[in-house]
């Protein structure tokens, strides 16, 4: 499977940051949080069709960072790595658990009601620090070892 880039290089700041994979999952959670924000709900509807949207989109993210991807780029290339890349990818089956049972929740559900809405606040707060981890590799791996651009 081909890899979507987890990072792009910034030549003006001569480091990685986020790829757009990553900022569009990062737009994904957003919208989850206005969908469900209980001033302005939006109803059950389209928070079963937003998420079912999102796991979509995190479980093929999800794999092009694992089958080929750039965990198997950045463990060739930094070996003293490998231990943290397993703790994203063992995240990576908690994350797809957390959305399976949040999905079902929202199946049963009739409206967005309070457990749904901390189920979901859940997710996201773990989504995005698993992200932030994944950020954080990338810059421990690249911009330590190749350093800001002349």
């Amino acid at each position: 499977m081909a890899h979507e880039t987890l990072t792009q290089r910034d030549d003006d700041l001569g480091v990685f940051s986020p790829s757009p994979a990553h900022e569009a999952l990062r737009a994904d959670l957003r919208d989850l949080e206005v969908i469900a924000n209980p001033a302005a709900p939006q109803g059950i509807d389209k928070l079963r069709r937003r998420l079912g949207e999102v796991k979509a989109h995190a479980l093929k993210h999800f794999a092009s960072e694992e089958e080929g991807g750039w965990f198997d780029h950045v463990k060739r290339d930094h070996p003293r790595l490998t231990k943290a890349i397993q703790e994203l990818v063992d995240e990576h089956v908690r994350l797809r658990l957390a959305l399976e049972g949040l999905a079902e929740a929202c199946a049963a559900a009739t409206s967005i009601d309070a457990p749904i809405r901390e189920r979901l606040k859940a997710f996201i707060a773990t989504m995005r620090a698993h992200e932030s981890r994944e950020d954080d590799l990338i810059q421990e791996a690249y911009n330590r070892d190749i350093g800001p651009a002349d």
